[in-house]
């Protein structure tokens, strides 16, 4: 399996994991990116001939999910992303092409660390390479109030287990 296709399968997993993780609190998740939604495109958008044009670049920063809040009856777009190494590195055009896109989005960051899971609007980021999970973003609570904060330490727990897992799995070659 080439580093890539390995990088791709342990985003599904942690994308799975935050799905999971707002579903049992009681949000509607739904799939939303390009991975999932358009999956046969996303093979032809990945061709090196392809015109990159406003409508690729926007298709290709699709959100991962849309949560529905049902109590607070609000529609959420969220992306997640995930990071084994610090300092957290997310590349400024990524950030940007979102801004440029889907400024109302929530990242969502899985990281090695003991809060885990955090979160900030898009419109909220500065565009720059390196990010402090701690000063840049807010716990995911901030964004995700019903999630309770004891039954939340399980979750955080087997998710930091995952992620060391998961960063293992980098240093071998498949």
């Amino acid at each position: 399996m080439s580093q890539i296709d390995l990088d791709f399968l342990k985003g599904g997993i942690i994308k799975e994991v935050v799905k999971s993780l707002l579903q049992s609190y009681g949000y509607e998740v739904y799939p939303y990116g390009y991975e999932t939604t358009f999956s046969i495109l996303k093979n032809k958008l990945a061709e090196e001939d392809v015109r990159t044009s406003p409508s690729v670049r926007r298709m290709k920063s699709t959100p991962d999910l849309v949560v529905f809040d049902k109590r607070r009856k609000n529609l959420m777009f969220v992306e997640v992303k995930m990071r084994t190494s610090s300092p957290v590195t997310i590349k400024a055009n990524v950030i940007q092409r979102y801004k440029d896109f889907w400024n109302d989005c929530i990242l969502v960051l899985v990281v090695l660390d003991e809060n885990v899971f955090y979160a900030q609007r898009i419109s909220d980021l500065q565009t720059k390479e390196k990010y402090d999970p701690v000063t840049d973003f807010c716990g995911i609570r901030e964004f995700f109030q019903d999630i309770d904060e004891y039954e939340f330490l399980d979750y955080k727990n087997l998710t930091r287990n995952l992620l060391l897992n998961l960063k293992k799995m980098k240093s071998r070659r498949y």
